[in-house]
């Protein structure tokens, strides 16, 4: 079965819960970027420690964050997709991790970035995301391209529309496509 015919099976059968903690604190992350005109260093920090509060290591900020902070103003101003290399300078900064960067851009411009995890991997690849997959910055410019490409069949319209009705707010495209694959990734 091709991706697009398994996400849009699997998207009818999921039912989120609005009032879970996952969707509490997603809408306050999100807004908490989406509130700022700019991201200054201290709301990178802060940023970083909330979206940390969704993975299960501590967080180690490395290194001088100027380069950081201004990647994720322009992505906060442009919607920019940073390139594998900066990808991998935003991780080096933040604990190491592209999938800690790519729930951060997610927070920042959820209808730019998606959030990028094993459980995604997982389900995108049907194969153990070992940590040298996963923390690829390649892999993450693939996984949007593969978001795009969903969003593009004539079923992606009114498969977010539900998902937005049961949901009982609406949410981004991405955010969507990255719920259901995260939902259907588990072990």
């Amino acid at each position: 079965m091709c991706l697009a015919d398994r996400f849009f099976q699997d998207a009818n059968g999921v039912t989120p819960d609005a009032n879970s903690s996952i969707h509490r604190s997603y809408r306050r992350f999100v807004a908490f970027f989406k509130n700022r005109e700019t991201i200054s260093e201290d709301d990178f920090i802060i940023g970083c420690y909330f979206t940390y509060g969704w993975m299960p290591t501590m967080l180690d900020l490395r290194g001088e964050l100027a380069d950081s902070v201004n990647l994720a103003n322009k992505v906060k101003a442009q919607g920019y997709v940073p390139t594998a290399e900066e990808i991998q300078t935003l991780a080096n900064n933040i604990n190491g991790s592209v999938v800690g960067t790519s729930k951060l851009l997610h927070f920042i411009r959820p209808d730019v970035h998606a959030i990028w995890d094993s459980r995604v991997y997982r389900y995108l690849h049907q194969q153990r995301p070992y940590i040298y997959r996963l923390e690829a910055p390649d892999a993450y410019a693939g996984y949007l391209a593969r978001i795009t490409d969903l969003t593009q069949d004539a079923r992606f319209s009114n498969a977010l529309q539900q998902f937005n009705r049961v949901l009982g707010y609406n949410v981004t495209p991405n955010r969507f496509i990255e719920y259901v694959m995260y939902h259907h990734g588990a072990e």
